[in-house]
């Protein structure tokens, strides 16, 4: 429930509210329980603690606190096991790649863009067919005035993952970017009035009623 509490407060543009919800949602999540019967049934299965963490390290961006946002990264990496440890087949692989990507996000977010899409680009080679990696690449590319590039790498990932959200409204901001309308109008009535708890459809549609 503080998860999801976290999760509207970014939804609402209030990243000072979500960051002290995350900090309790993690604090319970890592706490141990008091009654080993219980465990595995206290929290749910939406607050792993690293994605608590992932939501607590987005809180500080939307806040423009650099410092805290590595912190938490640091919090990250060391939460995870060794790398010799981990299984392909285990959720460890996934939590690593998070880890790894929102890494490249930080170094992108805080000026050193050719370092984080460089990243990026390892990730997508090593992962070529992970959505939550094309997308970030390709809006790394779209925020470096290279809106064509990112066209045609949004257009690449969703043959590959036709219903994935963040990647349309990527294609839709880097099409009013090209003075594409047609596409962005595209995207907007592909979008409707559906799928208003995403925040990358409300930026979109935010930019396309202002073009």
């Amino acid at each position: 429930a503080l998860a999801a509490v976290g999760d509207a407060y970014l939804y609402l543009s209030e990243p000072g509210k979500a960051n002290a919800v995350y900090q309790r949602a993690l604090s319970q999540a890592t706490a141990s329980p008091t009654d080993r019967a219980t465990r595995g049934f206290l929290y749910g299965a939406r607050t792993r603690p690293i994605e608590l963490r992932e939501g607590l390290f987005w809180s500080y961006v939307d806040q423009a606190r650099a410092a805290d946002a590595s912190r938490v990264l640091d919090d990250m990496g060391k939460s995870l096991p060794p790398a010799n440890q981990v299984r392909t087949w285990g959720p460890e692989n996934d939590d690593y790649l998070r880890y790894y990507r929102l890494q490249a996000q930080y170094l992108i977010y805080t000026g050193r863009v050719e370092e984080g899409i460089a990243a990026l680009e390892k990730l997508e080679k090593e992962v070529p067919f992970n959505a939550e990696v094309r997308a970030a690449h390709a809006d790394a590319v779209s925020g470096q005035s290279h809106p064509r590039q990112a066209i045609a790498m949004y257009r690449a990932s969703l043959t590959d993952h036709p219903d994935n959200v963040e990647m349309l409204a990527g294609l839709g901001r880097a099409s009013l970017t090209a003075d594409d309308y047609a596409t962005a109008k595209s995207v907007d009535q592909t979008f409707g009035n559906t799928f208003p708890d995403s925040g990358s459809v409300r930026a979109f549609k935010r930019d396309y009623n202002a073009y």
